[in-house]
């Protein structure tokens, strides 16, 4: 039987790593060193990914707090290549779609990211739709945003298998129905135990 798949992305799909971001952009700040740029930030990538900023305005407020000095494509070619795709999910991710799985994608992100990965990593075509944070106003684990999801695609949340890497993500899910798996990138494994045990009992 064929079931719908909803997916995290960071720390499930693709590995990231901001620290690259900042490494690449220290030489350009005259306000902070190279290891008070990411919590001097912090909150505006939090408005950026709930989309309460564009691309734009976060941009100019983080040079503004930074002294940063380059331009907005240089920060954004800075920050937008910070992953690394999980070759255990990608794998999996492949076996499902093959076997003709529905999947889509739920995901805390924002208008640097999105462009940047589902153009460079090929697992995105895989999934048929996304909601992410940025668009609908509402980060995970504010339930809003897995109304959206289960409503833009038409899910029925009891048939549902959601995976993502942070607990309270997952209890949020489960409360509206979905079958939230709680992932860890270093015990793939269980995963797919889990996985396994699901689909019997979605097949009872």
């Amino acid at each position: 039987m064929l079931h719908d798949f909803l997916f995290d992305i960071g720390k499930v799909i693709l590995n990231f790593d901001f620290n690259l971001g900042a490494q690449r952009i220290q030489g350009h700040c005259s306000k902070v060193s190279a290891d008070e740029i990411l919590p001097a930030i912090a909150d505006l990538t939090d408005d950026l990914e709930s989309g309460k900023m564009d691309t734009s305005s976060y941009v100019t407020e983080v040079s503004r707090r930074l002294g940063y000095s380059g331009s907005e494509d240089e920060f954004i070619r800075a920050f937008e290549n910070i992953f690394t795709p999980n070759a255990d999910m990608v794998a999996l991710i492949d076996h499902l779609k093959q076997n003709g799985h529905r999947l889509y994608l739920l995901s805390n992100t924002n208008g640097i990211h999105v462009p940047f990965f589902t153009r460079e990593y090929p697992v995105f075509k895989h999934f048929s739709g996304a909601v992410y944070s940025h668009e609908t106003g509402v980060m995970k684990p504010g339930a809003g945003i897995y109304e959206a999801a289960i409503q833009q695609f038409d899910l029925d949340p009891h048939r549902t298998i959601y995976i993502d890497d942070l607990e309270a993500n997952v209890i949020a899910g489960r409360e509206l129905g979905l079958l939230g798996i709680h992932y860890d990138p270093e015990q793939h494994h269980r995963l797919l135990e889990n996985l396994r045990a699901l689909q019997v009992q979605l097949n009872d």
